[in-house]
């Protein structure tokens, strides 16, 4: 069990929590800001979002999170609360009622407002997809560390030295391949959570 406790080992299990705690903290900022979205529009419907507008349009200019995507979105908005007629040489608008009333954008509000605007830019994704490779690439680099110290150790000057070196040679063959064989779990035990938590804490509110 002592080999667990070797620097190299507990370097490797560090950089893994490490990670951990950063995708943590950014899911948590994702969640709280979908939520807070998320309870800005439930209380609007088709009904009342026409006679309601000015209040949605000043708490989603307010919210840091959306607002710039927001400037954009309402850019593509069209209102509708009258109706045209016309007789025989004139057009006339008169009112509808609020159930006809409506909002209507002329471009898919998908488009401003969707995982790569809300969710990776805050949660920086290209680091987040490198950290499984990092992870996975700190078992090769201490494997080699270790293997390159044991045999630099090596002395077959005398007997006596020469079973003190492969002892020594032996104990860094074990090292190496316990940093290998936690550097790969880490990397694996990283893509498991990473999948999970984002599905509950971004992918599943956003939706």
């Amino acid at each position: 069990m002592s080999v667990f406790f070797n620097p190299g080992v507990i370097f490797v299990c560090f950089i893994f929590f490490t990670f951990i705690a950063i995708l943590v903290y950014k899911l948590k900022i994702i969640n709280k800001e979908l939520s807070t979205l998320i309870s800005i529009l439930s209380s609007y419907n088709k009904s009342n979002l026409l006679y309601r507008f000015q209040e949605l349009n000043q708490a989603m200019s307010e919210n840091k999170f959306v607002s710039d995507y927001w400037d954009e979105f309402k850019n593509t908005l069209i209102f509708g609360d009258k109706m045209a007629f016309k007789d025989k040489n004139n057009f006339s608008f008169d009112s509808i009622s609020k159930e006809t009333a409506s909002v209507c954008c002329i471009s898919d509000s998908s488009y401003y407002f969707n995982e790569e605007t809300l969710i990776y830019r805050v949660l920086n994704h290209k680091l987040i997809s490198a950290i499984p490779g990092i992870l996975t690439g700190l078992g090769p680099l201490g494997t080699f560390l270790y293997i390159a110290i044991g045999f630099s150790g090596v002395d077959f000057s005398s007997e006596e030295t020469t079973v003190k070196s492969i002892t020594h040679l032996l104990s860094n063959m074990e090292i190496a391949a316990a940093i290998s064989i936690i550097a790969i779990s880490s990397a694996l035990l990283f893509i498991i959570i990473e999948r999970i938590l984002y599905y509950f804490m971004c992918q599943k509110p956003l939706n």
